[in-house]
């Protein structure tokens, strides 16, 4: 039902001095983080990729880290080489669950560490005994209540009836937008920062320019989530059969017409190589359908990062100087918006790729210096 892997086999590097000196020190000298978080280690999975980048930045800048994972028995892949203590937790079902997070958190109090970093996920039981002995900051990704809402009835009601010890426990919220930071779901009293979601520049390679005889756009998502509106996707690829349409992510059987091409989910070094064909890469279609109104997504980055111009249905904390590179689909979007924004973008952006020196902000350097020095001030 459980195991471990990879705990402890890999020491943890020495920070990197250069990026502490550049940055102006450390934020977080002398403390102990463990990184909570449940999410596939496949190669495609866009949270693991976050996660890693987090975790490896937080090193260079000098924090001590340990990173626990919850795993889905399926969704479990090799772990890339790291100089970050990563211990792993498999479990198959909802039973096994809570045993791998009872099994976790024992393993992490062992560890004595000054604060938990957590992705907010299902309550379990032995989060009382964490948040009571340590420090616990819940990242919120998401407004819980409205999402869950999408899915499984008992999902819904075990989460509505447990929710209210979760966040009540924690010590602090790091939100990835400033609308959930606003948001009733979480206590307004308590201690709290907005920081989106960060990418590693430095490990991405701009895609070269390309200008495709007849336009090339695509999307990173999957079905299971409706947010990502893969439906205005295919219906906009009907309104514009000239156009090469690609979507990239795992998917059921699709009524697709014949311009829209299903890639599968691509592992991160197949990315680059797809990237590179595309003119436009575009962002979620149907944010609104969680009850949200602003972005950070992952995918967006991933776009930029690649030098890809974007489309978005919603706005997003990005650069200045990257939203000449970016342009928006009325929400809620339909297959006509997204057409239409497309078509504003390819007028001023077709064979450009967005220069790497304007979005810089988004990096992991500037944005996980921001998060380790909120999560400083929670300790103090």
């Amino acid at each position: 039902v459980t195991s471990r892997a990879a705990e402890g086999l890999v020491a943890s590097p020495p920070a990197d001095g250069d990026m502490l000196d550049a940055l102006g020190g450390s934020p977080c000298a002398g403390q102990r983080i463990v990184y909570l978080a449940r999410c596939p280690t496949t190669s495609d999975s866009g949270v693991f990729r976050k996660v890693l980048s987090q975790c490896a930045a937080w090193q260079r800048l000098g924090a001590g880290l340990d990173l626990f994972l919850l795993v889905r028995t399926q969704d479990a892949g090799c772990l890339p080489p790291t100089g970050v203590p990563i211990h792993v937790r498999t479990y198959s079902n909802h039973v096994s669950l809570a045993l791998a997070f009872t099994l976790a958190v024992r393993d992490i109090l062992r560890l004595q560490p000054t604060l938990v970093y957590a992705r907010y996920g299902t309550y379990h039981p032995a989060f009382e005994l964490l948040a009571r002995s340590v420090p616990v900051v819940l990242e919120i990704n998401t407004d819980d209540r409205v999402e869950y809402s999408l899915g499984s009835r008992r999902r819904r009601v075990y989460n509505r009836i447990t929710r209210k010890r979760m966040v009540g426990l924690a010590a602090g919220f790091v939100f990835v937008t400033s609308e959930l930071a606003r948001s009733p779901s979480f206590p307004a009293g308590t201690t709290r920062a907005v920081v989106g979601n960060s990418i590693d520049l430095a490990s991405i390679e701009p895609v070269p320019p390309m200008r495709n005889e007849a336009p090339v756009v695509g999307m990173v998502g999957g079905l299971s989530r409706p947010w990502q509106g893969i439906d205005v996707l295919v219906a906009a690829a009907r309104l514009r059969p000239g156009w090469r349409v690609e979507f990239a992510g795992h998917h059921h059987p699709l009524d697709v017409p014949p311009n829209l091409h299903l890639l599968g989910a691509l592992p991160q070094s197949q990315l680059g190589a797809t990237f590179a064909h595309w003119d436009v890469g575009i962002g979620p279609m149907a944010l609104h359908r969680t009850g949200l109104h602003e972005s950070s997504s992952l995918k967006v980055l991933e776009y930029l990062a690649h030098g890809l111009p974007v489309v978005l249905s919603a706005p997003m904390d990005l650069p200045k100087g990257a939203l000449e590179y970016v342009r928006f689909a009325q929400e809620p979007a339909s297959a006509v918006t997204l057409v239409a924004a497309i078509e504003q973008l390819l007028a001023v952006t077709r064979g450009a790729r967005v220069p790497r020196e304007q979005i810089q902000d988004i990096d992991v350097a500037v944005r996980e210096r921001a998060r380790l020095e909120f999560l400083a001030t929670v300790t103090r």
